[in-house]
């Protein structure tokens, strides 16, 4: 095979090549544009509700005078009217999975909570953080967990050999309640377990998780 024909062939194999690249990126994108259409289709249908003028009744009953103050302040900060607060700072969370927004709300220039809210195409989490005498006092999630990504059609279920496709209304809702004393995580309560006293250790693995997020968004305030 002489080098003319050599150069036209290889010429072919990367016109192929390219076309192929280019279609898969143009799919690509299609893919990525439907999914982010439905997400925000479903952000603005069905969002996990705010604590609103809610109380945190006890569970545990050898925890109860333990606790009391961090549920009378979680019940006096939710009942403030947003339009009651000394200020409210709202930012767009641009780095996580399918986009969000914290809300940072301050009385007598002091953090009193704040409202994380973040999206993905398989979940929604809504984070509540309440202080108290400038520390963490009690932190609320509830995490959304769809029964299948939101692109999850029936054809991807046909392709995947699923038998579900995407459906809000299959979706199940976990809560976890966080209570800190002075800065120190006490007690941990999961809608996904019986209440039961937590070890030790495992309190102070999620007291450090929990913090690392909770600095990471403070600090996002005055990015």
């Amino acid at each position: 095979m002489n080098r003319k024909i050599e150069k036209i062939l290889l010429g072919i194999i990367l016109i192929l090549l390219t076309s192929c690249e280019t279609k898969t990126q143009r799919g690509n994108k299609n893919f990525d544009d439907k999914s982010t259409n439905k997400i925000n289709a479903i952000k603005r249908s069905f969002k996990i509700a705010e604590s609103k003028n809610q109380i945190d009744n006890p569970v545990n009953e050898y925890l109860t005078e333990k606790l009391k103050p961090i549920r009378e302040n979680f019940k006096r900060l939710n009942s403030i009217d947003n339009g009651n607060w000394s200020s409210v700072v709202v930012k767009e969370l641009g780095r996580t999975n399918e986009g969000g927004e914290v809300a940072y709300y301050h009385w007598n220039n002091e953090l009193g909570k704040i409202i994380a809210k973040e999206y993905g195409e398989t979940f929604q989490v809504l984070t509540e953080y309440y202080f108290l005498n400038g520390k963490i006092s009690f932190v609320f999630q509830k995490v959304l967990k769809y029964n299948r990504p939101v692109y999850h059609d029936s054809i991807a279920m046909k392709e995947m050999k699923d038998n579900e496709v995407f459906d809000i209304k299959k979706s199940e809702i976990i809560e976890e309640r966080n209570y800190f004393d002075k800065g120190k995580l006490i007690h941990q309560l999961s809608s996904e377990d019986c209440g039961s006293p937590m070890a030790e250790e495992y309190l102070k693995a999620e007291q450090k998780r929990i913090l690392k997020k909770m600095y990471r968004i403070v600090k996002f305030e005055k990015e």
